[in-house]
């Protein structure tokens, strides 16, 4: 799974408008990327007029490790997901 950190789109944006801009910082086509999953959203209001999101997502392609090196960005990297287990309850 390939983590793309600080993508920036403005407030009044669409899914499709985050799937192109996923697209474009992995420098690849739209329809190459299999699934997008959100897995954080903030604001970001540092520049007043200019009020924004910003998103950390995690992109499923085919060949991953070629297309994060193609990237050549330090916000593009390539992350296992790993399920959460619950801690085991003492005694």
């Amino acid at each position: 799974m390939i983590r793309i950190n600080q993508l920036k789109l403005p407030v009044d944006h669409g899914k499709d408008q985050l799937l192109n801009k996923a697209a474009r910082t992995l420098k690849l086509p739209a329809d190459q990327i299999k699934s997008i999953r959100i897995v954080k959203q903030s604001v970001d209001a540092r520049k007043k007029p200019d009020i924004c999101f910003s998103y950390v997502v995690d992109v499923e392609t085919a060949k991953e490790s070629a297309v994060v090196h193609k990237a050549k960005n330090a916000n593009v990297v390539l992350v296992k997901e790993k399920a959460y287990e619950f801690p085991q309850p003492g005694e």
